[in-house]
C-alpha cells in the first residue's frame, strides 16, 4: 500500500496503490488527476486489519482548502470520506489508524512551525484536540490504546507526549532541556531519541 504520483499523464496525478504481498498483483484504490502543486493529494497512506485510510485535499479558492479523511474496506471494498474539515493549511499529517481511531497532527490554528496533535473516533465522529492549546505538536505515532507525539513546549524545547485513549488523558512522557525527537509506540513500549550536543542519543 502507498502512494504515488502518476507517470506519463499530469505532472501532479496521484494515485493510492495497493498490492497483495501473496500474489504481489497491484491494485489502485484511488486516483485524481491534475491538481495544483501546493495542495497535498493522498500523500499520507497507514492501514489496519482490513481498513485503509489516506489524506486527501481540494482547492476551493486561493486561500481555502477542504480536507478529507478517506477510508477504504478489503472486505466489502467500499470507499468513503469518515472526516471532512475545510481550512486554510495544509492537511493531516502522520496520519495512523488503529481499530476505530485516527491520530495526526495538523496546522488549522497554528501559524508558526509544526501543529496540533488530534484522535478521531470513526464511530461516533467525536474528534479531540491531544495538545496543549498553543503549542506546537508533529510527528504522531498510535498504536493500541496509546498515541505519542513531539510537543514543542515554550521555554521547556520539545518533548514528547503521550496520550490514553480510555482515560482521555494526555500528559508529558519527558522534560528536561535537551530535545526529543521521533517517538514510536508499541505495545507498552515508547522508543524516542533525544539530541545531545555531539549527536542524538535514543532512548
Amino acid at each position: 500500500m502507498f502512494s504515488s504520483g502518476a507517470t506519463g499523464v499530469s505532472q501532479y496525478d496521484t494515485r493510492i496503490w495497493l498490492v497483495d504481498l501473496q500474489t504481489f498483483e497491484q491494485y489502485i484504490i484511488q486516483e485524481s488527476h491534475g491538481r495544483d502543486p501546493n495542495v497535498p493529494i493522498s500523500r499520507i497512506v497507514d492501514i489496519y486489519r482490513d481498513i485503509i485510510v489516506w489524506d486527501f485535499s481540494e482547492k476551493l479558492d486561493e486561500d481555502l482548502r477542504c480536507h478529507y479523511i478517506m477510508r477504504f474496506n478489503l472486505s466489502t471494498c467500499m470507499i468513503d470520506s469518515v472526516w471532512q474539515r475545510n481550512f486554510e493549511s495544509k492537511g493531516p499529517k502522520d496520519l495512523k489508524i488503529h481499530g476505530d481511531h485516527l491520530a495526526w497532527w495538523d496546522s488549522r490554528d497554528v501559524v508558526a512551525w509544526g501543529g496540533q496533535a488530534f484522535i478521531y473516533d470513526m464511530e461516533t465522529g467525536e474528534e479531540r484536540l491531544l495538545s496543549p492549546d498553543g503549542c506546537c505538536a508533529s510527528f504522531v505515532m498510535m498504536d493500541g490504546n496509546w498515541v505519542v507525539w513531539e510537543q514543542g513546549i515554550p521555554g521547556n524545547g520539545i518533548q514528547i507526549w503521550i496520550h490514553d485513549i480510555e482515560r482521555s488523558e494526555s500528559r508529558p512522557l519527558t522534560s528536561g532541556r535537551l530535545d526529543k525527537y521521533s517517538a514510536y509506540v508499541l505495545g507498552d513500549k515508547v522508543a524516542w531519541a533525544e539530541c545531545v550536543v555531539d549527536g542524538c542519543t535514543k532512548y
